[in-house]
């Protein structure tokens, strides 16, 4: 989506100490493949004017569409060899129904029966070397079913009564991103 949709987690980022938080512009993409390519783009523009090693990593945080983007990205081994972790919000890792009241190109790419998600299909169980860390709530109604904001193998995190843009809104859950980010990964990693 829009990057102002990241502004409050973004500057709870930088109270905490972070201090290089990017938010990129996609919604105006035709397709979450679409999407995807400008990702991988806007990262190696951000290692770029950075001066980032080959060895340093980039955490991504992925809001609903925004993390399927992320993982079809990730098909991309340069890309995934950039990445340390991603966390997604509200992310319909199996499509969702709600997909179905929708006409465009991008509804129809997160229709459970997309080619999309026979591709990211292939990711499951989540097996690395990127971290995922999926947050989910029963309460997401864009989600349907809630359950496919999960993925097996990821680290899953349910926040309790979370509609779809509570995610970006609650100093709760950027606490969680948070945290999320700092925890160790399965292989020592942070």
């Amino acid at each position: 989506g829009d990057p102002t949709n990241f502004y409050a987690l973004r500057a709870y980022f930088a109270a905490m100490g972070r201090r290089r938080v990017y938010a990129i512009y996609l919604s105006d993409a035709a397709d979450v493949e679409a999407m995807a390519l400008r990702l991988q783009a806007f990262v190696s523009e951000v290692v770029s004017a950075n001066g980032l090693g080959p060895e340093a990593k980039i955490d991504l945080v992925a809001h609903s569409q925004g993390g399927i983007a992320s993982r079809l990205a990730l098909d991309a081994p340069e890309f995934a060899a950039r990445i340390a972790t991603l966390v997604t919000l509200g992310t319909p890792h199996a499509g969702t129904h709600v997909a179905r009241f929708t006409a465009t190109r991008q509804g129809n790419d997160l229709r459970r029966e997309s080619p999309i998600f026979a591709r990211l299909a292939a990711q499951v169980p989540w097996r690395g070397p990127v971290r995922l860390v999926a947050f989910w709530s029963a309460s997401d109604l864009l989600v349907m079913p809630a359950t496919s904001a999960a993925v097996v193998g990821a680290e899953n995190i349910e926040m309790v009564g979370y509609t779809h843009l509570s995610y970006l809104l609650a100093p709760k859950c950027w606490q969680r991103v948070w945290e999320a980010l700092l925890a160790p990964g399965p292989e020592g990693g942070g």
